[in-house]
């Protein structure tokens, strides 16, 4: 049987991902079975995988040139289909992200920063939550976890014991 495995996409900044950490914990408890897999930028690839809690990471190359960014994520689709996910989840609600996780097997879930993406995540049925900037990341994040069932631990938010 192949392992379990749940996609995160948290492509962005470093403090992105750290905020990001006990909505991941929180998961990974409710789900002990899973192993967690991040698709981080380059730039942070050498910490996050510094984190225990995070299985298998893979960098997201950022390129400028359309045919570069083009050929990058064609190849992020490929390596990435060898996997069976149970969830996909689009935390940092980038267009690179959602359109890599069209063409993987997984319930989907997103956390939308791009108003061009509302429709197509409705018209794909993902799960989502608008990202408002008005209110906390925390109120964000437990939104959308209570869509994938699970609560977030407060006691989660000091991922630096």
């Amino acid at each position: 049987m192949d392992e379990l495995k749940t996609l995160i996409f948290r492509t962005d900044r470093i403090g992105d991902f750290i905020i990001s950490c006990p909505f991941i914990l929180s998961y990974q408890k409710k789900y002990k079975d899973n192993k967690i897999v991040v698709i981080s930028s380059e730039y942070n690839f050498n910490y996050v995988k510094n984190f225990k809690f995070i299985s298998e990471i893979f960098p997201l190359k950022n390129e400028i040139n359309f045919f570069k960014k083009l050929f990058v994520l064609v190849k992020m689709i490929i390596l990435l289909r060898r996997f069976n996910f149970t969830d996909i989840v689009v935390l940092d609600g980038k267009k690179r992200s959602f359109f890599i996780s069209l063409f993987l097997k997984g319930k989907k879930s997103i956390l939308l920063q791009s108003k061009g993406l509302v429709m197509l995540s409705k018209l794909f049925k993902y799960k989502s939550v608008i990202n408002y900037e008005l209110q906390n990341q925390l109120k964000n994040f437990s939104y959308l976890a209570s869509k994938l069932d699970f609560n977030i631990n407060l006691k989660d938010i000091d991922i630096y014991e």
